[in-house]
């Protein structure tokens, strides 16, 4: 029986591809806590690496039902507003302006599945909610009692949705939309609403979904990594061996359409108000371990802000709290050099991820991202003692009649394989240790 046809992704730019995405909470970024505040933080986040900045909600938040004294971004009471605790529409332009003069792009979150209880659409347009047999509003899901869901059944609420991403992206100049829990809106919406836009200017739309992989195939250029950052999480916390690290790994080469972006983190706000800052969740060294695997595992890596300082608070949705930085210390050194090494080797970009077997698959996890002669490998050791291992380089990086030598990207220092078979290469890791090596013919 012959296999069904394979799906190809929506063709996504290189500016896309070879990006690294840094989600600001405005509220949590600076102490001030405004547009004004990233603004001048814009020089560091460049000097970082930074290239596609996401602004988590930037409207006015309903105060009908609102949890903690601030209430969540996420209820929002007016889709073309702007909350006055961050700043104005005037300071918004400045910063978007002041972003693409520094040649990075500004993407905004769009919460198009709910809306505070008492937002405008509910006075305006109670008929684009989902009730109950009692007429009352309904929430998205039973813990979320702060914002009522909307109906797209509705083809005035898809007209609106759509003006609204026209407004912030080509009035405004948004390069793009994160758009929260896009699982919950039909995909043909979506599908439509970015065939709509593209007539505007080239955008991103990220899908915060790890279950739609059809979201790939004309609506979306990214959606997110889950799976794999939960397995990142048993795998640290040695509830699993390494090796599991493949299987998500695997599962979204054989699932998602071909040529599919996957947003890779190792924390993001919600991860971060739930469970913790990575620093915390996998200490120090794992939190730099895991961002070593976001960075070169196929894909778009993400920061959430404060990671680049190693900072330990844990954000409110609700309340004001403020990450603990800025300083240029050797937290912020570590992510710049690791995202200047993703720029400089285009394998880790568009290279095709293979699995590296090695001498002790338990405890270390290894792989090759390989693009046409140039493979960058890279070995973790997932545990908390140091190790010696031997990596059995794939075919794909090259034979031992080719004699492929080995440059350690930390060092430059050329590394040695077995004078029996140039395949084979014995390394030392540190606890909580990586090696990466770039391939020298």
């Amino acid at each position: 029986m012959a296999s069904a046809p394979r799906h190809t992704a929506r063709y996504t730019p290189d500016w896309v591809r070879q990006g690294v995405v840094y989600e600001i909470y405005p509220r949590a970024f600076s102490r001030e806590g405004t547009f004004r505040a990233v603004q001048e933080r814009l020089p560091a986040l460049k000097r970082l690496g930074a290239t596609i900045l996401w602004l988590m909600p930037i409207h006015v938040i309903g105060r009908a039902g609102r949890k903690g004294s601030l209430g969540c971004p996420y209820s929002v009471y007016d889709y073309y507003s702007v909350n006055p605790e961050y700043g104005t529409i005037e300071d918004v332009r400045s910063l978007v302006a002041d972003a693409h003069r520094r040649g990075m792009h500004i993407i905004m979150d769009l919460v198009a599945g709910h809306t505070s209880l008492d937002s405008v659409l509910v006075r305006t347009h109670p008929e684009w909610f989902k009730r109950s047999g009692t007429g009352a509003l309904l929430p998205p899901q039973e813990e979320w009692t702060d914002v009522a869901a909307l109906d797209y059944s509705q083809k005035g609420l898809r007209r609106y949705m759509i003006a609204v991403m026209a407004y912030w992206a080509g009035t405004v100049g948004f390069d793009g939309f994160r758009c929260d829990d896009a699982g919950r809106v039909p995909l043909g919406f979506w599908e439509v609403a970015r065939g709509e836009l593209a007539r505007l200017k080239p955008l991103v739309m990220i899908s915060e979904t790890d279950t739609h992989p059809a979201h790939h195939r004309s609506a979306f250029d990214l959606s997110y990594a889950t799976p794999f950052y939960a397995m990142l999480c048993d795998a640290l916390a040695c509830r699993v061996p390494a090796s599991a690290l493949h299987r998500p790994l695997i599962r979204e080469q054989r699932s998602y359409p071909d040529g599919s972006l996957l947003l890779r983190f190792s924390s993001h706000h919600d991860t971060n108000t739930c469970d913790g800052p990575d620093s915390d969740m996998f200490g120090p060294a794992g939190a730099r371990l895991a961002a070593v695997l976001v960075s070169t595992l196929s894909g778009v890596p993400l920061l959430f802000n404060g990671q680049e300082y190693g900072s330990t608070r844990r954000l409110s949705l609700f309340e004001k709290t403020t990450i603990r930085g800025p300083g240029a210390g050797p937290t912020y050194s570590f992510y710049r050099r690791l995202l200047a090494l993703r720029k400089k080797h285009p394998a880790l970009v568009y290279g095709g991820y293979v699995p590296v077997h090695t001498s002790n698959d338990r405890e270390v996890f290894a792989f090759a991202r390989v693009l046409q002669s140039s493979c960058v490998l890279v070995a973790c050791n997932i545990t908390a003692k140091p190790l010696g291992v031997r990596l059995f380089m794939p075919p794909d990086c090259g034979s031992a009649q080719e004699r492929v030598r080995l440059s350690d990207a930390s060092t430059g220092n050329v590394v040695r394989t077995s004078s029996r078979d140039h395949c084979v290469v014995d390394i030392a890791l540190l606890a909580r240790g990586w090696k990466i090596f770039t391939s020298i013919r």
